[in-house]
């Protein structure tokens, strides 16, 4: 709960300008020695577009809730130029890559090159 402090205190300092908001939260990040993820998970059954078709993804990992139990659940690196294969229930199977979308963000491309969206 200190980092949380910590961090709401440098935002408040920061001002509205990007750029101080992100050295305020790299700072904090620096100190506590705050990680970012280096994988996500999508639940099973997760729709997404794949170039206008919507289909959903087949859960084929464990992930944790938390509370002792798990759920079916697809896992990603979110490092870029890592793959991964993928199951969806129109019953392809792709080797997605994970890409640099900029401003700390990624995108799930497909081996024809088009990105995937979530819906």
């Amino acid at each position: 709960m200190k980092s949380l402090y910590a961090f709401a205190f440098l935002v408040a300092l920061a001002g509205c300008d990007q750029s101080n908001l992100n050295n305020a939260a790299q700072a904090v990040a620096e100190k506590y020695d705050i990680k970012q993820p280096e994988a996500w998970a999508l639940s099973d059954g997760q729709k997404v577009d794949i170039g206008g078709e919507v289909t959903s993804i087949i859960g084929t990992d464990q992930c944790s809730t938390g509370f002792g139990s798990t759920y079916a659940c697809w896992k990603f690196s979110l490092k870029p130029g890592d793959t991964q294969l993928v199951s969806l229930a129109n019953g392809t199977q792709e080797l997605w890559t994970t890409e640099n979308a900029g401003s700390g963000r990624v995108s799930l491309v497909r081996p024809n090159g088009f990105k995937v969206i979530g819906k």
